[in-house]
């Protein structure tokens, strides 16, 4: 006698919502979402919101950001224990989930705040982020700030092109301090020995490595 069994009926796993300028979600939903996303696209998570980076990127900000980027890459390979990230997904808390433009580090086991996850995504505060403000100043400057500011972000720069500006803050007590250039223009980390910025090479099209040249030097006397 043939025994009757049971079919059970093969469902689709529901598909994962899109991500939606101005949704509120938490850090590991907003991160379920992202990774559904197509390839090319790019959103954050600033304060338990989604913000979506839809606009196109401009000569301007891929000119700074180049510079910029040689300029962390440089003082990395000088340093020992210090790894410079470019776009890089950092997960610093439930509501925070940002793609800083540059990020520098040092490695945990020199005293860094973040960690590399077994899925080779950043967690916790990277001491220094970067980003270029061609269009998105006042975000940078409000929520974003806020997030690493709250996040214990030791440095935090954001460089304003059409402003010829460079707005530098250091993590004083909680809270964002600005660090003021010399009478050079030239800006010294207080949390990577060495790392100098010349402002205003940065925006007359000159070069960095003078300042950055010298930085190292004093640092390794």
């Amino acid at each position: 006698m043939a025994v009757a069994r049971s079919i059970e009926t093969q469902r689709e796993p529901p598909e994962v919502p899109r991500l939606e300028n101005g949704d509120r979600l938490d850090q590991p939903t907003f991160h379920e979402r992202y990774l559904a996303m197509p390839a090319n696209a790019r959103a954050e998570l600033i304060g338990g919101i989604v913000y979506l980076m839809t606009s196109p990127v401009s000569r301007t900000h891929g000119r700074f950001h180049a510079t910029l980027d040689w300029w962390l890459s440089e003082y990395a390979r000088s340093t020992p224990a210090v790894e410079g990230l470019d776009n890089t997904t950092v997960i610093l808390g439930v509501f925070t989930e940002p793609q800083p433009d540059l990020a520098l580090r040092h490695l945990p086991d020199h005293g860094g705040g973040s960690e590399v996850r077994e899925d080779d995504y950043v967690e916790g505060s990277p001491e220094l982020v970067v980003e270029v403000s061609t269009s998105s100043a006042a975000y940078d400057l409000n929520q974003k700030k806020a997030d690493y500011e709250q996040a214990a972000v030791q440095e935090y720069i954001v460089v304003l092109p059409h402003e010829r500006e460079v707005r530098w803050f250091s993590l004083v007590n909680g809270q964002y301090q600005p660090i003021n250039s010399g009478d050079d223009g030239v800006f010294k980390s207080e949390v990577f020995p060495g790392l100098w910025l010349d402002s205003q090479a940065l925006f007359e099209g000159g070069d960095l490595r003078e300042a950055l040249k010298d930085g190292l030097a004093t640092e390794n006397q």
